[in-house]
């Protein structure tokens, strides 16, 4: 798992800093300060990491990362360098450190010349844990698209699937597996049905209709499907088929979105449950005001750390600012909460008249 992070001159970051994330983190911020690309930042390490433990032969890190990352940000002109904060001369550096059966230290950087390879790259390939890995569910919904999303790679057609599309729908096309799920899984599974009612379910040798939705004896294509509904499948479909387990690093860019408050508090608390599992790591980023607000019920209830990185940028400044809040300790100040309490105040001049 993720147990360190530090990058400098990374996009809006002149620099980041996290140390020991907590199981559950959540990442809030404005429209266009760098959340998004935070996340995609520790999954291109992360799943680059994954792919070399699963490679037998011998393993060149190097080249492993610098095509994870490419096809991740999918730099259009400039190439890696792309990456590198525009108004610093320096090259991004990064430091990342995570815990299997050994410490891992991964460090690297290039410039802002780099094209499709780092500049320099050292590390130790130590063995993760058994059925290590890492999932990205993106913002937008992948299963009606799922065909196109696997096609992406033959065809210059579709440059708008970076890898963490691709990557979800290869981990959503593996078969669902027969036997024991862990218990707290298997549950969260079969709340998250309770939901809707009905479940997704594979139906892989239809290239047409891979997936399916199922209410009752009635199935209908994922173009006839809630938003909410095929979000919410995704989960159940990667427990089923044993892709999100232990020992697992979970990264979701806004699950709330398509989906209703009442469902967004009872997807929160999941997410936390899933967390608690032996080995699982999860990392979301939100505009939801239910959802953070839930998050921080959820730490206070349980008196269990729940890490906040509040991401700001103040207009004229070149880089981003950012806090690391514990919500066990209550909600930190933020954009959220206060555009929650603006709205308030502008109803209540509307009920007074003023």
């Amino acid at each position: 798992m993720i147990v360190n992070i530090k990058v400098e001159n990374f996009m809006g970051f002149q620099r980041f800093e996290y140390a020991q994330p907590s199981p559950l983190t959540v990442i809030i911020g404005k429209n266009d300060t760098g959340k998004t690309s935070l996340l995609k930042l520790l999954y291109a390490n992360t799943k680059a990491l994954v792919r070399a433990n699963r490679t037998a032969k011998e393993v060149n890190l190097k080249q492993i990362i610098s095509e994870k990352l490419y096809n991740t940000f999918m730099p259009r002109r400039s190439g890696l360098g792309e990456l590198v904060s525009k108004s610093e001369e320096n090259a991004l550096d990064l430091n990342m450190a995570f815990a299997g059966e050994h410490r891992f230290n991964l460090h690297y950087g290039f410039s802002a010349s780099a094209k499709e390879m780092l500049g320099h790259c050292s590390s130790e390939i130590y063995p993760m844990p058994e059925g290590f890995n890492a999932l990205f569910l993106p913002a937008k919904e992948v299963l009606t698209a799922a065909q196109a999303i696997k096609d992406s790679r033959r065809d210059d057609r579709f440059l708008d699937f970076d890898d963490t599309y691709t990557d979800i729908i290869d981990s959503l096309s593996i078969p669902a597996q027969k036997g024991k799920v862990v218990v707290a899984l298997r549950h969260t599974s079969n709340m998250l049905e309770d939901l809707f009612e009905g479940e997704i379910i594979q139906n892989l040798q239809d290239t047409r209709n891979p997936f399916l939705f199922k209410k009752g004896n009635a199935t209908f294509s994922m173009p006839l499907t809630a938003e909410g509904i095929k979000k919410i499948g995704i989960l159940t479909t990667l427990i089923r088929n044993r892709e999100l387990s232990r020992n697992t690093v979970l990264f979701l860019d806004e699950p709330e979105t398509a989906l209703h408050p009442q469902a967004q508090r009872k997807f929160a608390e999941m997410l936390y449950t899933i967390s608690n599992i032996e080995g699982v790591q999860v990392f979301l980023s939100t505009h939801s005001y239910f959802m953070i607000s839930q998050l921080a019920i959820i730490a206070r209830r349980e008196q269990r750390t729940v890490n906040c990185i509040s991401i700001e940028k103040e207009a004229g400044k070149k880089f981003v600012d950012y806090q690391i809040h514990d919500l066990k300790n209550g909600l930190p100040d933020n954009s959220i909460i206060q555009e929650a309490q603006a709205m308030f105040r502008e109803d209540m001049k509307v009920e007074l008249g003023l």
